[in-house]
């Protein structure tokens, strides 16, 4: 599996073989300490099927997308319609993000796991939709 990631510490693109599910979450966990003005860092793994998780944290939990290996687009849907926009840092570069895409923190890590493990994304413990803007 690849990752590739914005370090905000070294102000450098990472672009990487990640080992295993473990060093998925470290880094993860990792991620949600490190910020500058445009975020928390977030996180592309790439499995070898072409799927793509993008995940990062956020106030009050993480946002995340998936990008299965026909090329569709799916966000995670959070529980709350109304939350004002998050801000990430996807790939250096200040992005905003609808609040309604938030979702706890420990759903995100089972959501990395279940990816890592090859499980589709209707197997796993979030809904992710196509448009969060169309959603409410």
């Amino acid at each position: 599996m690849r990752t590739v990631y914005a370090d905000p510490v070294t102000d450098t693109l990472v672009d990487s073989d990640i080992a295993d599910v473990a060093a998925m979450l470290a880094l993860f966990s990792w991620s949600q300490t490190v910020s500058t003005g445009r975020g928390h860092p977030m996180l592309l793994f790439t499995r070898t099927d072409g799927a793509e998780l993008g995940i990062a944290a956020v106030a009050g939990g993480a946002v995340m997308h998936w990008n299965d290996p026909t090329g569709q687009l799916f966000y995670s849907r959070g529980i709350q319609p109304d939350e004002p926009t998050v801000n990430v840092d996807y790939l250096g570069s200040y992005t905003e993000l609808s609040g309604s895409m938030v979702i706890p923190i420990t759903r995100a890590r089972r959501v990395l796991t279940s990816f890592a493990e090859g499980r589709d994304r209707d197997a796993v413990a979030v809904t992710f939709a196509p448009d969060p803007d169309d959603w409410w």
